[in-house]
């Protein structure tokens, strides 16, 4: 059976953006609805007691190609997985998403190519390949995975590796890469921007810093940055935990800080995100004006690559890994490609300029009084939000700051 490979990078860089509009609401409730079922499923299968980032918004564009090629069934499921609305014209408004994204190419450099087998597209599949190039913007490039698969790994990985600015060094392993391989789909975003509100350097300082330990609060002293300045915080849903609004000089961009009340609630407050507490975050954040806070925040680093093949599964998407039964006809013409391995490789670093980070997917085949300091001194969820989509670029949460695991940081 010949197996089809897709692979996903993201990279977003730091400058002005454009004015763009929101695009379809519809879509915007979609992309939140998976963001939120995604990321439980990845802390239920990996991220229990680790730190961890995820890029939703890569798995998302990287589902939206690979239904580029689904028919029947295994598009269907792909649909439900995604949380797409039932519309007709809901290919059309993916492409406008993506090429919404990549008009904002003075902050959002997206950089997308087709790897095929060569000699191997004829007919069908240059149907395929000319609707992802003119929806993602990709370009076209041929391999030999029959002859050379390794030599194939490393090209796509050398392209990756520029791609992200070394960010992401191995997405594709040779291990995936075999000789029934036909298609690698790769698309690369990187993102790095300044705090509107520069921390200052000479204030960070070790501070103690709770979490859990075997099930026991211990604390340790960690590199914590502080600031004085106004910032929108409020009190979450029934007041279970904390928001704070970190922009960035592009205003579009800002990172949310979701603090649980208490060193033992991280795990509640994970378990319970959903589209509506989500939906909830984002505007209650927005109806607050800005007030001076104090914020102490922890420096953190984190970087997390790990397989996705039972996130989406228990998420809905099956057939598709079957050989018997994944329909991926609008590829090639005939049943038989299916998908082997989905891999997310992601990072993240946060200092008191700003904010660096990467993701990438491999498909293979009334308010309470408020304190007036904000201090992150325990476990704590974060998220990068895109304003003008609606969209969560990055998602992700820090038990331990000092756990530094990032590969070229």
């Amino acid at each position: 059976m010949n197996a089809v490979s897709f692979f996903l990078c993201f990279s977003l860089a730091a400058a002005n953006i454009l004015n763009s509009p929101i695009h379809s609401t519809s879509l915007v409730q979609s992309q939140a609805n998976f963001t939120t079922r995604f990321f439980q499923e990845v802390i239920e299968s990996y991220g229990k007691h680790h730190n961890i980032v995820v890029s939703p918004l890569s798995v998302y564009m990287a589902l939206a190609m690979l239904r580029v090629g689904a028919a029947k069934r295994t598009k269907l499921q792909i649909d439900q997985t995604m949380a797409l609305p039932n519309d007709d014209d809901v290919g059309t408004k993916l492409s406008n998403f993506a090429h919404l994204l990549f008009r904002e190419n003075t902050t959002v450099v997206i950089k997308s190519k087709i790897w095929q087998q060569k000699y191997f597209c004829f007919t069908q599949c240059r149907k395929f390949t000319t609707d992802v190039e003119k929806n993602f913007h990709a370009s076209l490039g041929e391999v030999n995975f029959v002859v050379n698969p390794k030599e194939a790994a490393y090209v796509i990985n050398r392209w990756v590796y520029v791609a992200s600015r070394g960010r992401i060094e191995k997405l594709v392993d040779e291990t995936v890469i075999r000789r029934t391989t036909r298609f690698v789909l790769t698309n690369m975003i990187y993102f790095k921007a300044n705090w509107e509100n520069v921390f200052i350097g000479k204030a960070t300082k070790k501070r103690k810093f709770k979490y859990l330990n075997e099930g026991k609060i211990v604390s340790k002293y960690v590199d914590t940055m502080y600031i004085n300045a106004k910032f929108r915080y409020t009190l979450g849903f029934d007041a279970d935990y904390s928001l704070l609004e970190l922009p960035y000089t592009n205003k579009n961009f800002a990172m949310i800080i979701i603090l649980p009340r208490t060193v033992t609630d991280i795990s509640k407050v994970e378990k319970s995100m959903n589209l509506t507490k989500l939906n909830f975050m984002i505007n209650r954040l927005q109806s607050r004006p800005k007030t001076v806070v104090d914020v102490f925040m922890p420096k953190f680093c984190v970087s997390t690559g790990t397989s996705l093949d039972d996130v989406l599964k228990a998420m809905g998407l099956k057939d598709v890994f079957q050989p018997s039964l994944a329909d991926l006809s609008k590829i090639s013409g005939f049943k038989g490609m299916h998908v082997s391995n989905v891999r997310h490789e992601a990072f993240i670093k946060v200092t008191e300029h700003g904010t660096e980070a990467a993701g990438g997917t491999s498909i293979t085949t009334g308010d309470l009084s408020l304190p007036d300091d904000f201090r992150i001194n325990r476990p704590f969820m974060f998220l990068i939000r895109h304003a003008p989509t609606n969209s969560v670029v990055f998602i992700g949460k820090i038990l331990d700051p000092t756990i530094q695991n990032c590969r070229n940081s």
